[in-house]
């Protein structure tokens, strides 16, 4: 299944995320006294586990539909999402070093409160905020994903006019592939012939 350039970009945030909040918690750690004598270089098997764990979240991530459009449009599920997912994280973290009993995973209760703290607000800052941005940049320098829309329905019309009317639609409808020759309730769009045309359409846009 191919990813839009949209998730492939989360996935990439969303790791910088995961382990540069890790990285951040970490630095502060002198403020836990079973830690601060531990030298940077004996945390580098420590960040290495974490670096592992974290691929693991995305897929926890993509499980919470962090990466569906239809949720990173609504602030609300949005929000929710992310609290899951960060609930999820740092407990996840500690139930994995129980069960492996493995000296690679950081035991202070300290780093993981500023990783959980750090890893919520940074989420929320970038994704509820910075993407929206990035997103309507984008749509005004025309860098949307280009789009067809096949089937002449009203419920097709009403796509393209909120599309239209929404700035943080990443999409630029280029036209309309329908079987019929004349279109009843698309009107709104060039017409780009039959959806068997659908292969040469894809070459031609770069779809």
């Amino acid at each position: 299944m191919r990813r839009s350039r949209t998730v492939l970009y989360l996935i990439f945030t969303d790791w910088m995320i995961l382990v540069g909040t890790f990285a951040v918690a970490l630095h502060f750690r002198h403020f836990d006294s079973d830690m601060n004598i531990i030298s940077r270089h004996h945390l580098i098997p420590e960040m290495s586990a974490v670096i592992l764990y974290t691929f693991t979240m995305l897929g926890v991530f993509s499980a919470l539909g962090l990466y569906k459009r239809k949720i990173r449009l609504n602030p609300l599920q949005h929000l929710t999402g992310i609290i899951k997912a960060v609930s999820i994280t740092v407990p996840l973290y500690l139930l994995t070093k129980v069960i492996l009993k493995s000296d690679l995973f950081i035991p202070s209760r300290w780093v993981l409160l500023q990783w959980g703290a750090l890893l919520f607000i940074t989420l929320c800052v970038h994704r509820l905020f910075v993407l929206r941005l990035l997103t309507t940049l984008l749509s005004k320098t025309d860098m949307r994903r280009r789009v067809v829309v096949i089937g002449d329905t009203p419920l097709a019309q009403q796509f393209i006019n909120d599309c239209r009317r929404k700035p943080s639609c990443a999409m630029n409808i280029i036209g309309l592939m329908e079987d019929s020759e004349k279109s009843e309730f698309v009107t709104s769009i060039p017409s780009l012939g039959t959806p068997k045309a659908l292969p040469d359409i894809v070459n031609t846009y770069k779809l």
